[in-house]
């Protein structure tokens, strides 16, 4: 794919060796724009996030009411892509379309094994590395969302879904600093307290369901120990750890 998603772009990190490499790549770019801006990431396959992105921009209209320039002038090009930006921030905070926490876990039908690829995902998060990670500086403010709204097809989160999720893991201290076409990174500054696990824990559970999955407990004491979390938002996420029991 191109290393180039917007001008919103500053970097790419290229095949990372770890989970901890990204992150580490991360904070340096954040380190490098300062205040100038909040610095957001790609994850598992870009080409196709990009892509559901383009139709998902479509499905909920973020960009209507916006030409886009024909003639290729890079200042034109950039003015189309802040004022989409600011326009999907606008309609992901509009009142009248956002969803309601009590009724997120309505249409998804998640079972036991994806509970189980969920406590997998995040204790091996390197199932959500790829060969080139796109890094976005965009301003304070805005949010990885803004950019990058994803959520298409029937079962996936849509882009107003996951910004409730966004929106309620902020209580517990999380910012959504990755997307990609299965799965989301959430980071908090610490690690989180016992307390601050436990009421991470109750909202997954109300967002997949399936309490009495032994896989919970193990998710649990993953996220005691570390100051990230990985999500999946799409009907196939669990495919992401296919591979782990033949490692």
């Amino acid at each position: 794919m191109s290393a180039r998603i917007d001008h919103f772009t500053v970097a790419a990190v290229e095949r990372p060796a770890s989970f901890a490499a990204l992150v580490e790549q991360v904070a340096r770019l954040q380190a490098e724009q300062g205040t100038d801006g909040e610095v957001f990431v790609t994850l598992d396959d870009p080409d196709q996030c990009l892509y559901t992105r383009s139709h998902a921009v479509d499905a909920h209209g973020f960009d209507a009411g916006l030409d886009y320039p024909s003639d290729g002038d890079p200042a034109a090009l950039a003015a189309y892509e802040s004022a989409a930006l600011h326009a999907t921030a606008a309609a992901l905070a509009d009142p009248a379309r956002a969803f309601a926490w009590a009724d997120l876990p309505e249409e998804w039908l998640w079972e036991a094994d994806d509970i189980e690829a969920l406590a997998a995902m995040n204790a091996h998060p390197e199932v959500v590395l790829d060969a080139v990670h796109i890094a976005q500086c965009l301003p304070p403010g805005m949010g990885l969302l803004a950019n990058l709204p994803n959520g298409y097809f029937s079962g996936d989160w849509t882009p107003f879904a996951t910004h409730a999720v966004a929106e309620r893991l902020r209580r517990q201290g999380y910012t959504l600093r990755g997307i990609g076409a299965r799965c989301l990174w959430f980071t908090r500054t610490t690690t989180p307290s016992p307390s601050e696990t436990d009421a991470t824990i109750s909202d997954l559970q109300h967002l997949y369901g399936n309490a009495d999955s032994p896989a919970w407990a193990a998710l649990h004491l993953t996220l005691a120990t570390t100051p990230h979390l990985l999500l999946g938002y799409t009907e196939d996420f669990a495919e992401l750890t296919s591979d782990l029991g033949d490692a």
